[in-house]
């Protein structure tokens, strides 16, 4: 009896098993067979080539689909006559990734955008379904790889298991065609000339050199927050040893050769350290999605003058998403939102807040499926009521001279304060050659000259 009971459950169980094998091999076998174009890996953003014709842009940190603060950002800012670059990470983990992505399409000629971290795993997702839908799949052999161009490299992300079905969510809302006009509009890395000052945009960070003699990683581009002080072709997202700092710190003007004295780095992707400005790099990743704020950096050159202006707007982040959430299922339940136990967690410990200031959109434009509307020629005034930065003060240091921008470095900081006050201690102890070699900087800055061997 039992004997037969064990061969029954055998059964079973192999019969299930090939039920399952058959169902993920009808799933594989149906996928759509799709690809994508070599994606940039630079661009060229055009602007007016004499120096004395005004020029106006506007570089945003990282979106994540929050749309309603990304329009609120734009309503502030005005954006007429004015180039948006958006430093990606502008899909994923926020509610209307697909209206950010139809803003960008429908405005191409005002809007450009660079690639981080997670619009590349929404495209990677569009080419390899199976990693999303199965995260213990492993076969790197039949994965698809993303290309770019100026390169030889194929790109699969480090860890593909990270790639969470909203990547994949998104793509197919997005439609094979979008996906195509994404790929073919955004680019790893964008360049402008703003006359003496070159200013580089991209996700994650870029280190000195890059571009000039030797092609970064696609890695690097999206993924860097710290590099080996003496190997830069060492980077990662965590301070592995002492010998890691941070990339931006490399960027010290007065190490710096000549010829990238007036270049000026601009990237999100590091929320933890928030609003980073410094001499030659500006962090504007400020948390929007976890509930901070959208940041933009407003570069205007008039009359051969180039200055700076930041602007910010609060966000409502992922807490709209989830009382959005909450207020369809007090509506399913037939209960009031109130008496939800989420809600009473969610708003600050049950503290009696208008009902409509959670559950009501933020202004702008409703969550219709209608495509966002263009940009640009309004009537509506450009005045903004962001401050402008301090003005650099006479006598400063190789490292904050060129643009007028925000004073000293350190100075414009936000984000995790104890990691700041961290790396503050580590760097009392720190000379500025035990930082940047001397004779190790230095032969860094060479092999990005010589190339890679």
């Amino acid at each position: 009896m039992r004997r037969s009971a064990l061969v029954t459950s055998v059964l079973l169980f192999v019969s299930v098993f090939a039920v399952y094998c058959a169902y993920v091999k009808n799933l594989l076998d149906n996928e759509p067979i799709v690809s994508l174009p070599k994606i940039s890996l630079l661009d060229e953003v055009t602007l007016p080539a004499d120096k004395d014709d005004d020029v106006r842009v506007i570089f945003v940190g990282d979106v994540h689909g929050q749309y309603h603060e990304m329009v609120q950002l734009f309503e502030k800012t005005g954006l007429d006559n004015t180039t948006v670059v958006l430093l990606g990470d502008f899909l994923a983990k926020g509610p209307d990734s697909v209206q950010v992505a139809n803003f960008i399409l429908n405005n191409k000629d005002k809007v450009k955008c660079v690639l981080g971290n997670h619009d590349l795993a929404v495209m990677f997702a569009f080419l390899n379904p199976r990693v999303a839908k199965f995260p213990w799949y492993k076969n790197r052999r039949n994965l698809k790889p993303l290309q770019f161009t100026l390169t030889e490299e194929t790109f699969i992300p480090g860890d593909y298991t990270k790639i969470k079905p909203m990547h994949l969510d998104i793509s197919r809302q997005l439609g094979p065609e979008k996906m195509i006009s994404l790929a073919q509009h955004c680019s790893a890395a964008l360049h402008l000339d703003l006359g003496e000052e070159k200013v580089y945009a991209v996700h994650a960070g870029m280190l000195p050199g890059d571009f000039n003699n030797r092609i970064p990683s696609i890695e690097s581009l999206t993924e860097m927050k710290f590099v080996d002080r003496t190997n830069w072709s060492k980077f990662s997202k965590e301070k592995e040893s002492k010998q890691f700092l941070r990339w931006f710190k490399l960027w010290k003007g007065s190490k710096l050769p000549d010829e990238l004295m007036t270049t000026y780095v601009l990237y999100g992707h590091d929320a933890n350290k928030g609003l980073n400005i410094r001499g030659h790099t500006m962090g504007l990743d400020t948390g929007c999605v976890k509930g901070g704020e959208l940041t933009g950096m407003e570069f205007t050159r008039v009359a051969g003058k180039v200055t700076t202006k930041l602007h910010q707007i609060r966000c409502s982040g992922s807490r709209r998403a989830a009382l959005l959430s909450l207020e369809q299922k007090a509506r399913n339940e037939g209960k009031d939102i109130e008496d939800l136990d989420e809600w009473k967690n969610l708003v600050n410990g049950g503290k009696p807040v208008p009902h409509n200031e959670y559950t009501e959109s933020p202004p702008g434009p409703d969550d219709s499926e209608e495509a966002p509307k263009r940009v640009g020629n309004s009537e509506e005034s450009n005045e903004s009521k962001s401050e402008k930065l301090p003005e650099r003060p006479e006598g400063d240091s190789e490292e904050t001279k060129g643009l007028q921008h925000a004073g000293r470095p350190n100075e414009q900081r936000s984000g995790s304060s104890d990691e700041n006050r961290q790396e503050d201690q580590e760097q009392l102890h720190e000379s500025p050659e035990e930082v940047y070699g001397p004779e190790a900087w230095t032969s860094q800055i060479e092999s990005t000259r010589r190339g890679p061997s």
